[in-house]
């Protein structure tokens, strides 16, 4: 079976992932608003159905992006910066402004 591995565009965090998708397979009553890449957290037993949540694909140049706050924003979707500074105007003026003020290349 092929290991399937999330990457960062941006920051270049690799992991490797178990679930791609918005209801995850092992933690019942857990959905999200867009596709994820999920992984179980390492740190708890597996039985708990405890998960770490990667990333996802920008919503606009569809690359994949960690959620760290320096590589990626939600605001109803998944933006990267480069992205999220590109379609600002689509974003709540508070949100486009730190983007416009943060020094993330």
């Amino acid at each position: 079976m092929e290991e399937k591995v999330f990457k960062c565009f941006l920051c270049g965090l690799e992991e490797k992932f178990e679930f791609y998708g918005k209801r995850v397979e092992f933690a019942k009553n857990v959905g999200f608003k867009e596709d994820t890449y999920v992984m179980r957290d390492p740190f708890s037993p597996q039985h708990e159905g405890l998960f770490l949540s990667l990333g996802s694909n920008c919503s606009k140049c569809e690359k994949t992006v960690c959620n760290d706050l320096s590589c990626s924003v939600f605001w109803k979707k998944r933006y990267c910066k480069d992205c999220a500074k590109s379609y600002a105007r689509e974003l709540p003026d508070d949100l486009s402004r730190r983007l416009s003020a943060s020094n993330v290349k």
